[in-house]
C-alpha cells in the first residue's frame, strides 16, 4: 500500500493510493474521497471486474472507474458489464493515462451527484 502525489502541467494535482488487497481498496473507497479508481483485471486476491461490480453495488456511482488489462476484448467486456466507465488495454503510456484520467474526472464532475 502506498500514496504518491504529483502536480501536472495544468495545475491539476494527482494523488494515487494503492491497495494490496481488494478489501483494503474497498476500505479506502469508503473512507476517502476519490475522483477515479483504476482497476487491473488480475488482482492478488480477486478478479478486477468483481471489484468494479462491488463498487457499483455499494452506490459509488459518482466514482469514475477505469478497468485495464492485457486481456483484450473479453477483459473489456467483463469490465464494462461490471460497471466500469472505460477500459484501457495494456501497455498504457503514462501520458495517455493521465489525459484519460483528466477527461473522465472532468466529465464525472459535470454530472454532479446522482
Amino acid at each position: 500500500e502506498a500514496r504518491a502525489g504529483r502536480a501536472l502541467d495544468d495545475g491539476v494535482r494527482v494523488v494515487v493510493d494503492t491497495a494490496g488487497r481488494v478489501e483494503r481498496a474497498l476500505e479506502l473507497l469508503e473512507t476517502r474521497s476519490y475522483a477515479l479508481a483504476l482497476v487491473d483485471l488480475f488482482l492478488p486476491d480477486r478478479v478486477g471486474d468483481t471489484l468494479v461490480r462491488t463498487i457499483r453495488e455499494r452506490g459509488l456511482d459518482q466514482l469514475a472507474v477505469i478497468g485495464c488489462s492485457v486481456g483484450g476484448a473479453s477483459a473489456r467486456d467483463s469490465f464494462l458489464e461490471a460497471g466500469a466507465d472505460l477500459y484501457l488495454d495494456k501497455p498504457v503510456k503514462v501520458k495517455d493515462l493521465l489525459t484519460t484520467v483528466q477527461r473522465l474526472t472532468r466529465l464525472n464532475a459535470r454530472k454532479g451527484p446522482t
